[in-house]
């Protein structure tokens, strides 16, 4: 687990927070106080966007965005949640106001909102059957493809549903006076699960597992041609790697060279080595994100004395 990427932002927008808080009550950056926060805030996010530039398990996986629907329903969501909760923090002082709500039943009202997400929520989030892009409408978005909004192709009709949706709530004040609260469409309040269901399913879809494929050249060590040896080396890359070891297969050949597989239940690792050119090339297929291949990278670049290490990666499955 990524745990420094986790403090880094809890740190960061922790501090921007207090900030903003704080801030119009001790006159700004006027205030000690104030802007020890805006350069603990600085100092913490620029740290995690390089932190995560360079962790072999990141926080944030920059690969993901390569994927243009979870790219577009990440912009949306984030679009869509600040109308929403913008809606919702000046909501309450409208119906104060200029409806004539009293502070109890302006909370009554939107707490209505608040209750059906709970309850709906982990419905939607569990239903797998039916389709959830229509979550995020009613009646009028199935009128036409998109809601009537744009077309866009199919990877992101989700969000274009979603915007749609968070144009009615926050352009019909109808639906915020608590006699018609019920009329509110269903899916401006839940309408952000769906839409990131939908975001993460191409990306779901591409990518089946990882390869690693690492070149050892000049290898220096002098049990190159010795099976035990190797077998054993590449059994404590494996171990170190946390991989759950399933069977091993070895095999010497004549005059030199050693080929073999180790199967893990993440997928399996191969080895192949030509002692008369001082080289071992070695493939690591996994299915499975905890693996350590660092420390097993590092194992056996030391263990093989190598002068030089090339280490590559791959995404393999989804898509052609």
């Amino acid at each position: 687990m990524d745990v420094t990427g986790l403090g880094l932002p809890v740190l960061g927008v922790g501090s921007l927070q207090i900030l903003l808080d704080q801030g119009n009550e001790i006159d700004w950056f006027d205030s000690g106080f104030i802007m020890a926060l805006a350069a603990l805030a600085a100092f913490a996010l620029v740290l995690f966007v390089v932190w995560e530039l360079h962790e072999e398990h990141p926080m944030v996986d920059r690969r993901l965005f390569e994927s243009r629907n979870f790219t577009v329903g990440v912009i949306c969501l984030m679009v869509g949640s600040m109308a929403f909760f913008g809606t919702v923090l000046v909501l309450p002082l409208w119906l104060q106001s200029y409806q004539g709500y009293s502070a109890l039943w302006a909370g009554r009202a939107m707490a209505f909102g608040g209750m059906l997400a709970v309850v709906l929520g982990p419905v939607v989030g569990a239903n797998r059957r039916s389709d959830p892009t229509w979550v995020g409408a009613d009646e009028r978005d199935h009128r036409k493809p998109g809601g009537g909004c744009v077309s866009l192709p199919k990877a992101s009709e989700p969000t274009v549903r979603f915007i749609t949706t968070v144009r009615w709530m926050s352009a019909t004040q109808r639906v915020y006076r608590y006699r018609l609260v019920g009329d509110e469409p269903m899916g401006a309040r839940i309408s952000q699960l769906p839409v990131a269901r939908e975001s993460y399913r191409e990306v779901a879809a591409q990518v089946v597992g990882s390869q690693v494929v690492l070149d050892l050249y000049d290898c220096e060590t002098e049990h190159l041609d010795d099976l035990p040896w190797v077998r054993e080396t590449l059994v404590e890359a494996a171990r170190l790697a946390r991989a759950t070891i399933v069977q091993t297969c070895f095999h010497k050949f004549s005059p030199w060279g050693i080929s073999g597989v180790i199967v893990i239940a993440e997928s399996h690792i191969a080895i192949h080595v030509w002692p008369d050119k001082k080289y071992a090339a070695i493939d690591v297929f996994t299915c499975g994100s905890d693996l350590g291949l660092t420390a097993a990278v590092n194992y056996l670049a030391i263990s093989f004395a190598s002068g030089r290490v090339v280490q590559r990666s791959f995404d393999r499955g989804g898509h052609a």
